[in-house]
């Protein structure tokens, strides 16, 4: 969760929902409950975090591959809801 806080609320929000504090200087970022991103595996999560997306940048130089896979458990487990899901 406190990695989530550090490098991902300020764009995706709270709760994952697209709306952090400078979302509206942006594009807003995809919902994490987004009908196409729930379909996402967690390796595809992990990918995105590493390699960056459309306006994201990568965060590989910022998290350990440790820290992204945390980053990933949290998305998939509390903002998506998906915790005990296999892929």
């Amino acid at each position: 969760h406190a990695l989530y806080q550090i490098y991902c609320e300020v764009c995706h929000g709270e709760r994952g929902d697209g709306n952090g504090p400078i979302a509206s200087k942006i594009a807003n970022p995809p919902s994490y409950q987004s009908d196409r991103v729930m379909q996402f595996p967690q390796g595809r999560i992990f990918h995105v975090i590493t390699t960056g997306s459309g306006k994201m940048r990568s965060y590989a130089p910022q998290l350990a591959a440790d820290e992204r896979w945390k980053v990933v458990a949290y998305v998939w487990g509390v903002l998506q809801n998906r915790e005990g899901e296999t892929q």
